[in-house]
């Protein structure tokens, strides 16, 4: 039970911490730092809540009270200690959701205005979102869009109609680039 504890609670986000400190991003490293204590205090917790169930105590009645009194401390330090771990691992958590819904929401705008019998010609080739440096609460900054169509043609409202549509599901404003590309088929 102890190898299978350490083999899939501690050793994978440790491992993740290690390597995001070795390639120089200690801002990386504070998430699965926590998940790490997270998983550490918790095993703590079960393993002296199991312990206590299954009758490891005192054989002493005089020592009793006092070692149950000791015990109910620690489970609520690690109570408390693990909520307050995973209440940050939870805004850590929504965060990467509402970043990952507003990536998907902002292609979808994409794609919704280029099939448009207007920019039908058009066709998208890259989308990216780029992300501030605010980690671990990181918002998108902007919206790099690559367009590919005919030679000679480009359409800027097409840069004005996509800049307002995907604001409408940002926070906060984002800019828009549009990169237009020629395609020529034979």
């Amino acid at each position: 039970l102890v190898g299978v504890m350490i083999a899939a609670a501690l050793i994978p986000p440790a491992g993740v911490a290690g390597i995001t400190l070795a390639w120089g991003q200690p801002t990386a490293a504070i998430g699965a730092t926590v998940l790490v204590l997270v998983n550490l205090l918790s095993v703590n917790l079960a393993g002296l809540l199991t312990l206590w169930y299954a009758g490891y105590r005192p054989e002493n009645l005089f020592q009793m009270g006092e070692t149950e009194q000791r015990v109910r401390h620690r489970i609520v330090g690690l109570v408390v200690i693990v909520l307050v771990f995973a209440v940050f691992l939870g805004g850590i958590t929504y965060a990467s959701y509402e970043a990952g819904n507003f990536e998907q929401d902002a292609r979808n705008e994409v794609e919704t205005v280029l099939s448009d019998g207007q920019y039908e010609s058009y066709e998208l080739l890259e989308f990216q979102v780029v992300m501030n440096d605010n980690y671990p609460f990181r918002n998108p900054e902007r919206v790099v869009v690559t367009i590919g169509g005919p030679p000679g043609e480009s359409a800027p409202e097409l840069a004005d109609i996509l800049h307002e549509r995907i604001n409408d599901h940002a926070d906060q404003p984002v800019s828009v680039e549009i990169r237009y590309v020629e395609i020529l088929r034979r």
